[in-house]
């Protein structure tokens, strides 16, 4: 389990911070864990060659890249991010790639769209980076930009059912609880059903999926529970000796192959009333 170097990631603030590359690095490694649901996801959008699909919030556009070709001959893909070292880093995945998805820099609060543009729009893991308020905005505007009859899906996690083992059962709850601190809309995964319903989206469901973490390194990298752990201890929540026992704890159980921890994405997929 390691100590963070320069604290925590803030993807609404991508383009003022100092090491953009840490966030892409993350955002590699979530999309590797995140495979399976991906998948899952991708299917109940049901796309077909020549239709137009819209990924909001594209991030590093490696999935909108993958999913061109289900789209091709005479479809579209567009990803739009609101960080513009995303979006140059996903133009040049695409050219790498010789794909033809068109990435732009743009806001899912004011998506620079037309109505109705687009027959599927996708969204997945933007909503718990927005307050309530501007997630249901957000929603709306996916629904705004897609034609009627059109599939509109979202995808998220509750950061509050995340769990892990470990002997001081006490000290990992407080560190889950703590780890959702960059989100400002933590359990927005649970709340996807009801945002669609809001925005007009009739017949949307909804499935829950676990995400599976049996690898240490990779759970501490996405859950940054080195950073939450150095804040308890700096602000003298908890000992450092505490501290330093909770990390032995995860480390043998790693070592060991007993470590385990989940979390919860829920994904939500309906169509345009």
């Amino acid at each position: 389990m390691k100590t963070p170097e320069s604290g925590r990631l803030q993807f609404p603030s991508v383009d003022a911070s100092t090491d953009p590359a840490r966030h892409a690095e993350y955002l590699a490694l979530v999309a590797s864990v995140i495979a399976e649901l991906r998948a899952e996801a991708l299917e109940a959008l049901d796309l077909r060659p020549g239709a137009c699909l819209l990924d909001a919030g594209c991030g590093l556009g490696e999935h909108a890249i993958e999913i061109a070709p289900r789209v091709l001959p005479g479809g579209r893909v567009v990803g739009v991010d609101a960080s513009h070292v995303m979006v140059e880093r996903a133009r040049g995945a695409a050219d790498l790639a010789r794909s033809p998805v068109e990435f732009v820099v743009g806001d899912i609060r004011a998506l620079p769209f037309a109505d109705a543009s687009f027959d599927a729009s996708r969204c997945e893991r933007v909503l718990q980076h927005l307050t309530p308020s501007d997630a249901a905005t957000a929603v709306a505007e996916l629904v705004r930009v897609t034609r009627r009859g059109g599939v509109i899906q979202l995808i998220d996690v509750d950061h509050y059912q995340t769990a892990f083992t470990a002997s001081d059962a006490e000290l990992a709850r407080r560190l889950v609880f703590e780890g959702r601190a960059t989100s400002r809309y933590p359990d927005a995964g649970l709340f996807v059903h009801l945002l669609l319903s809001q925005a007009g989206v009739r017949g949307a469901v909804v499935v829950a999926r676990a995400g599976r973490f049996q690898n240490l390194a990779v759970f501490d990298t996405v859950q940054q529970l080195g950073q939450s752990l150095t804040e308890l201890v700096a602000g003298g929540a908890v000992s450092p000796g505490r501290a330093q026992d909770f990390r032995d704890d995860l480390v043998a159980r790693d070592l060991a192959g007993t470590f385990l921890a989940t979390m919860i994405g829920y994904i939500g997929t309906g169509r345009k009333a």
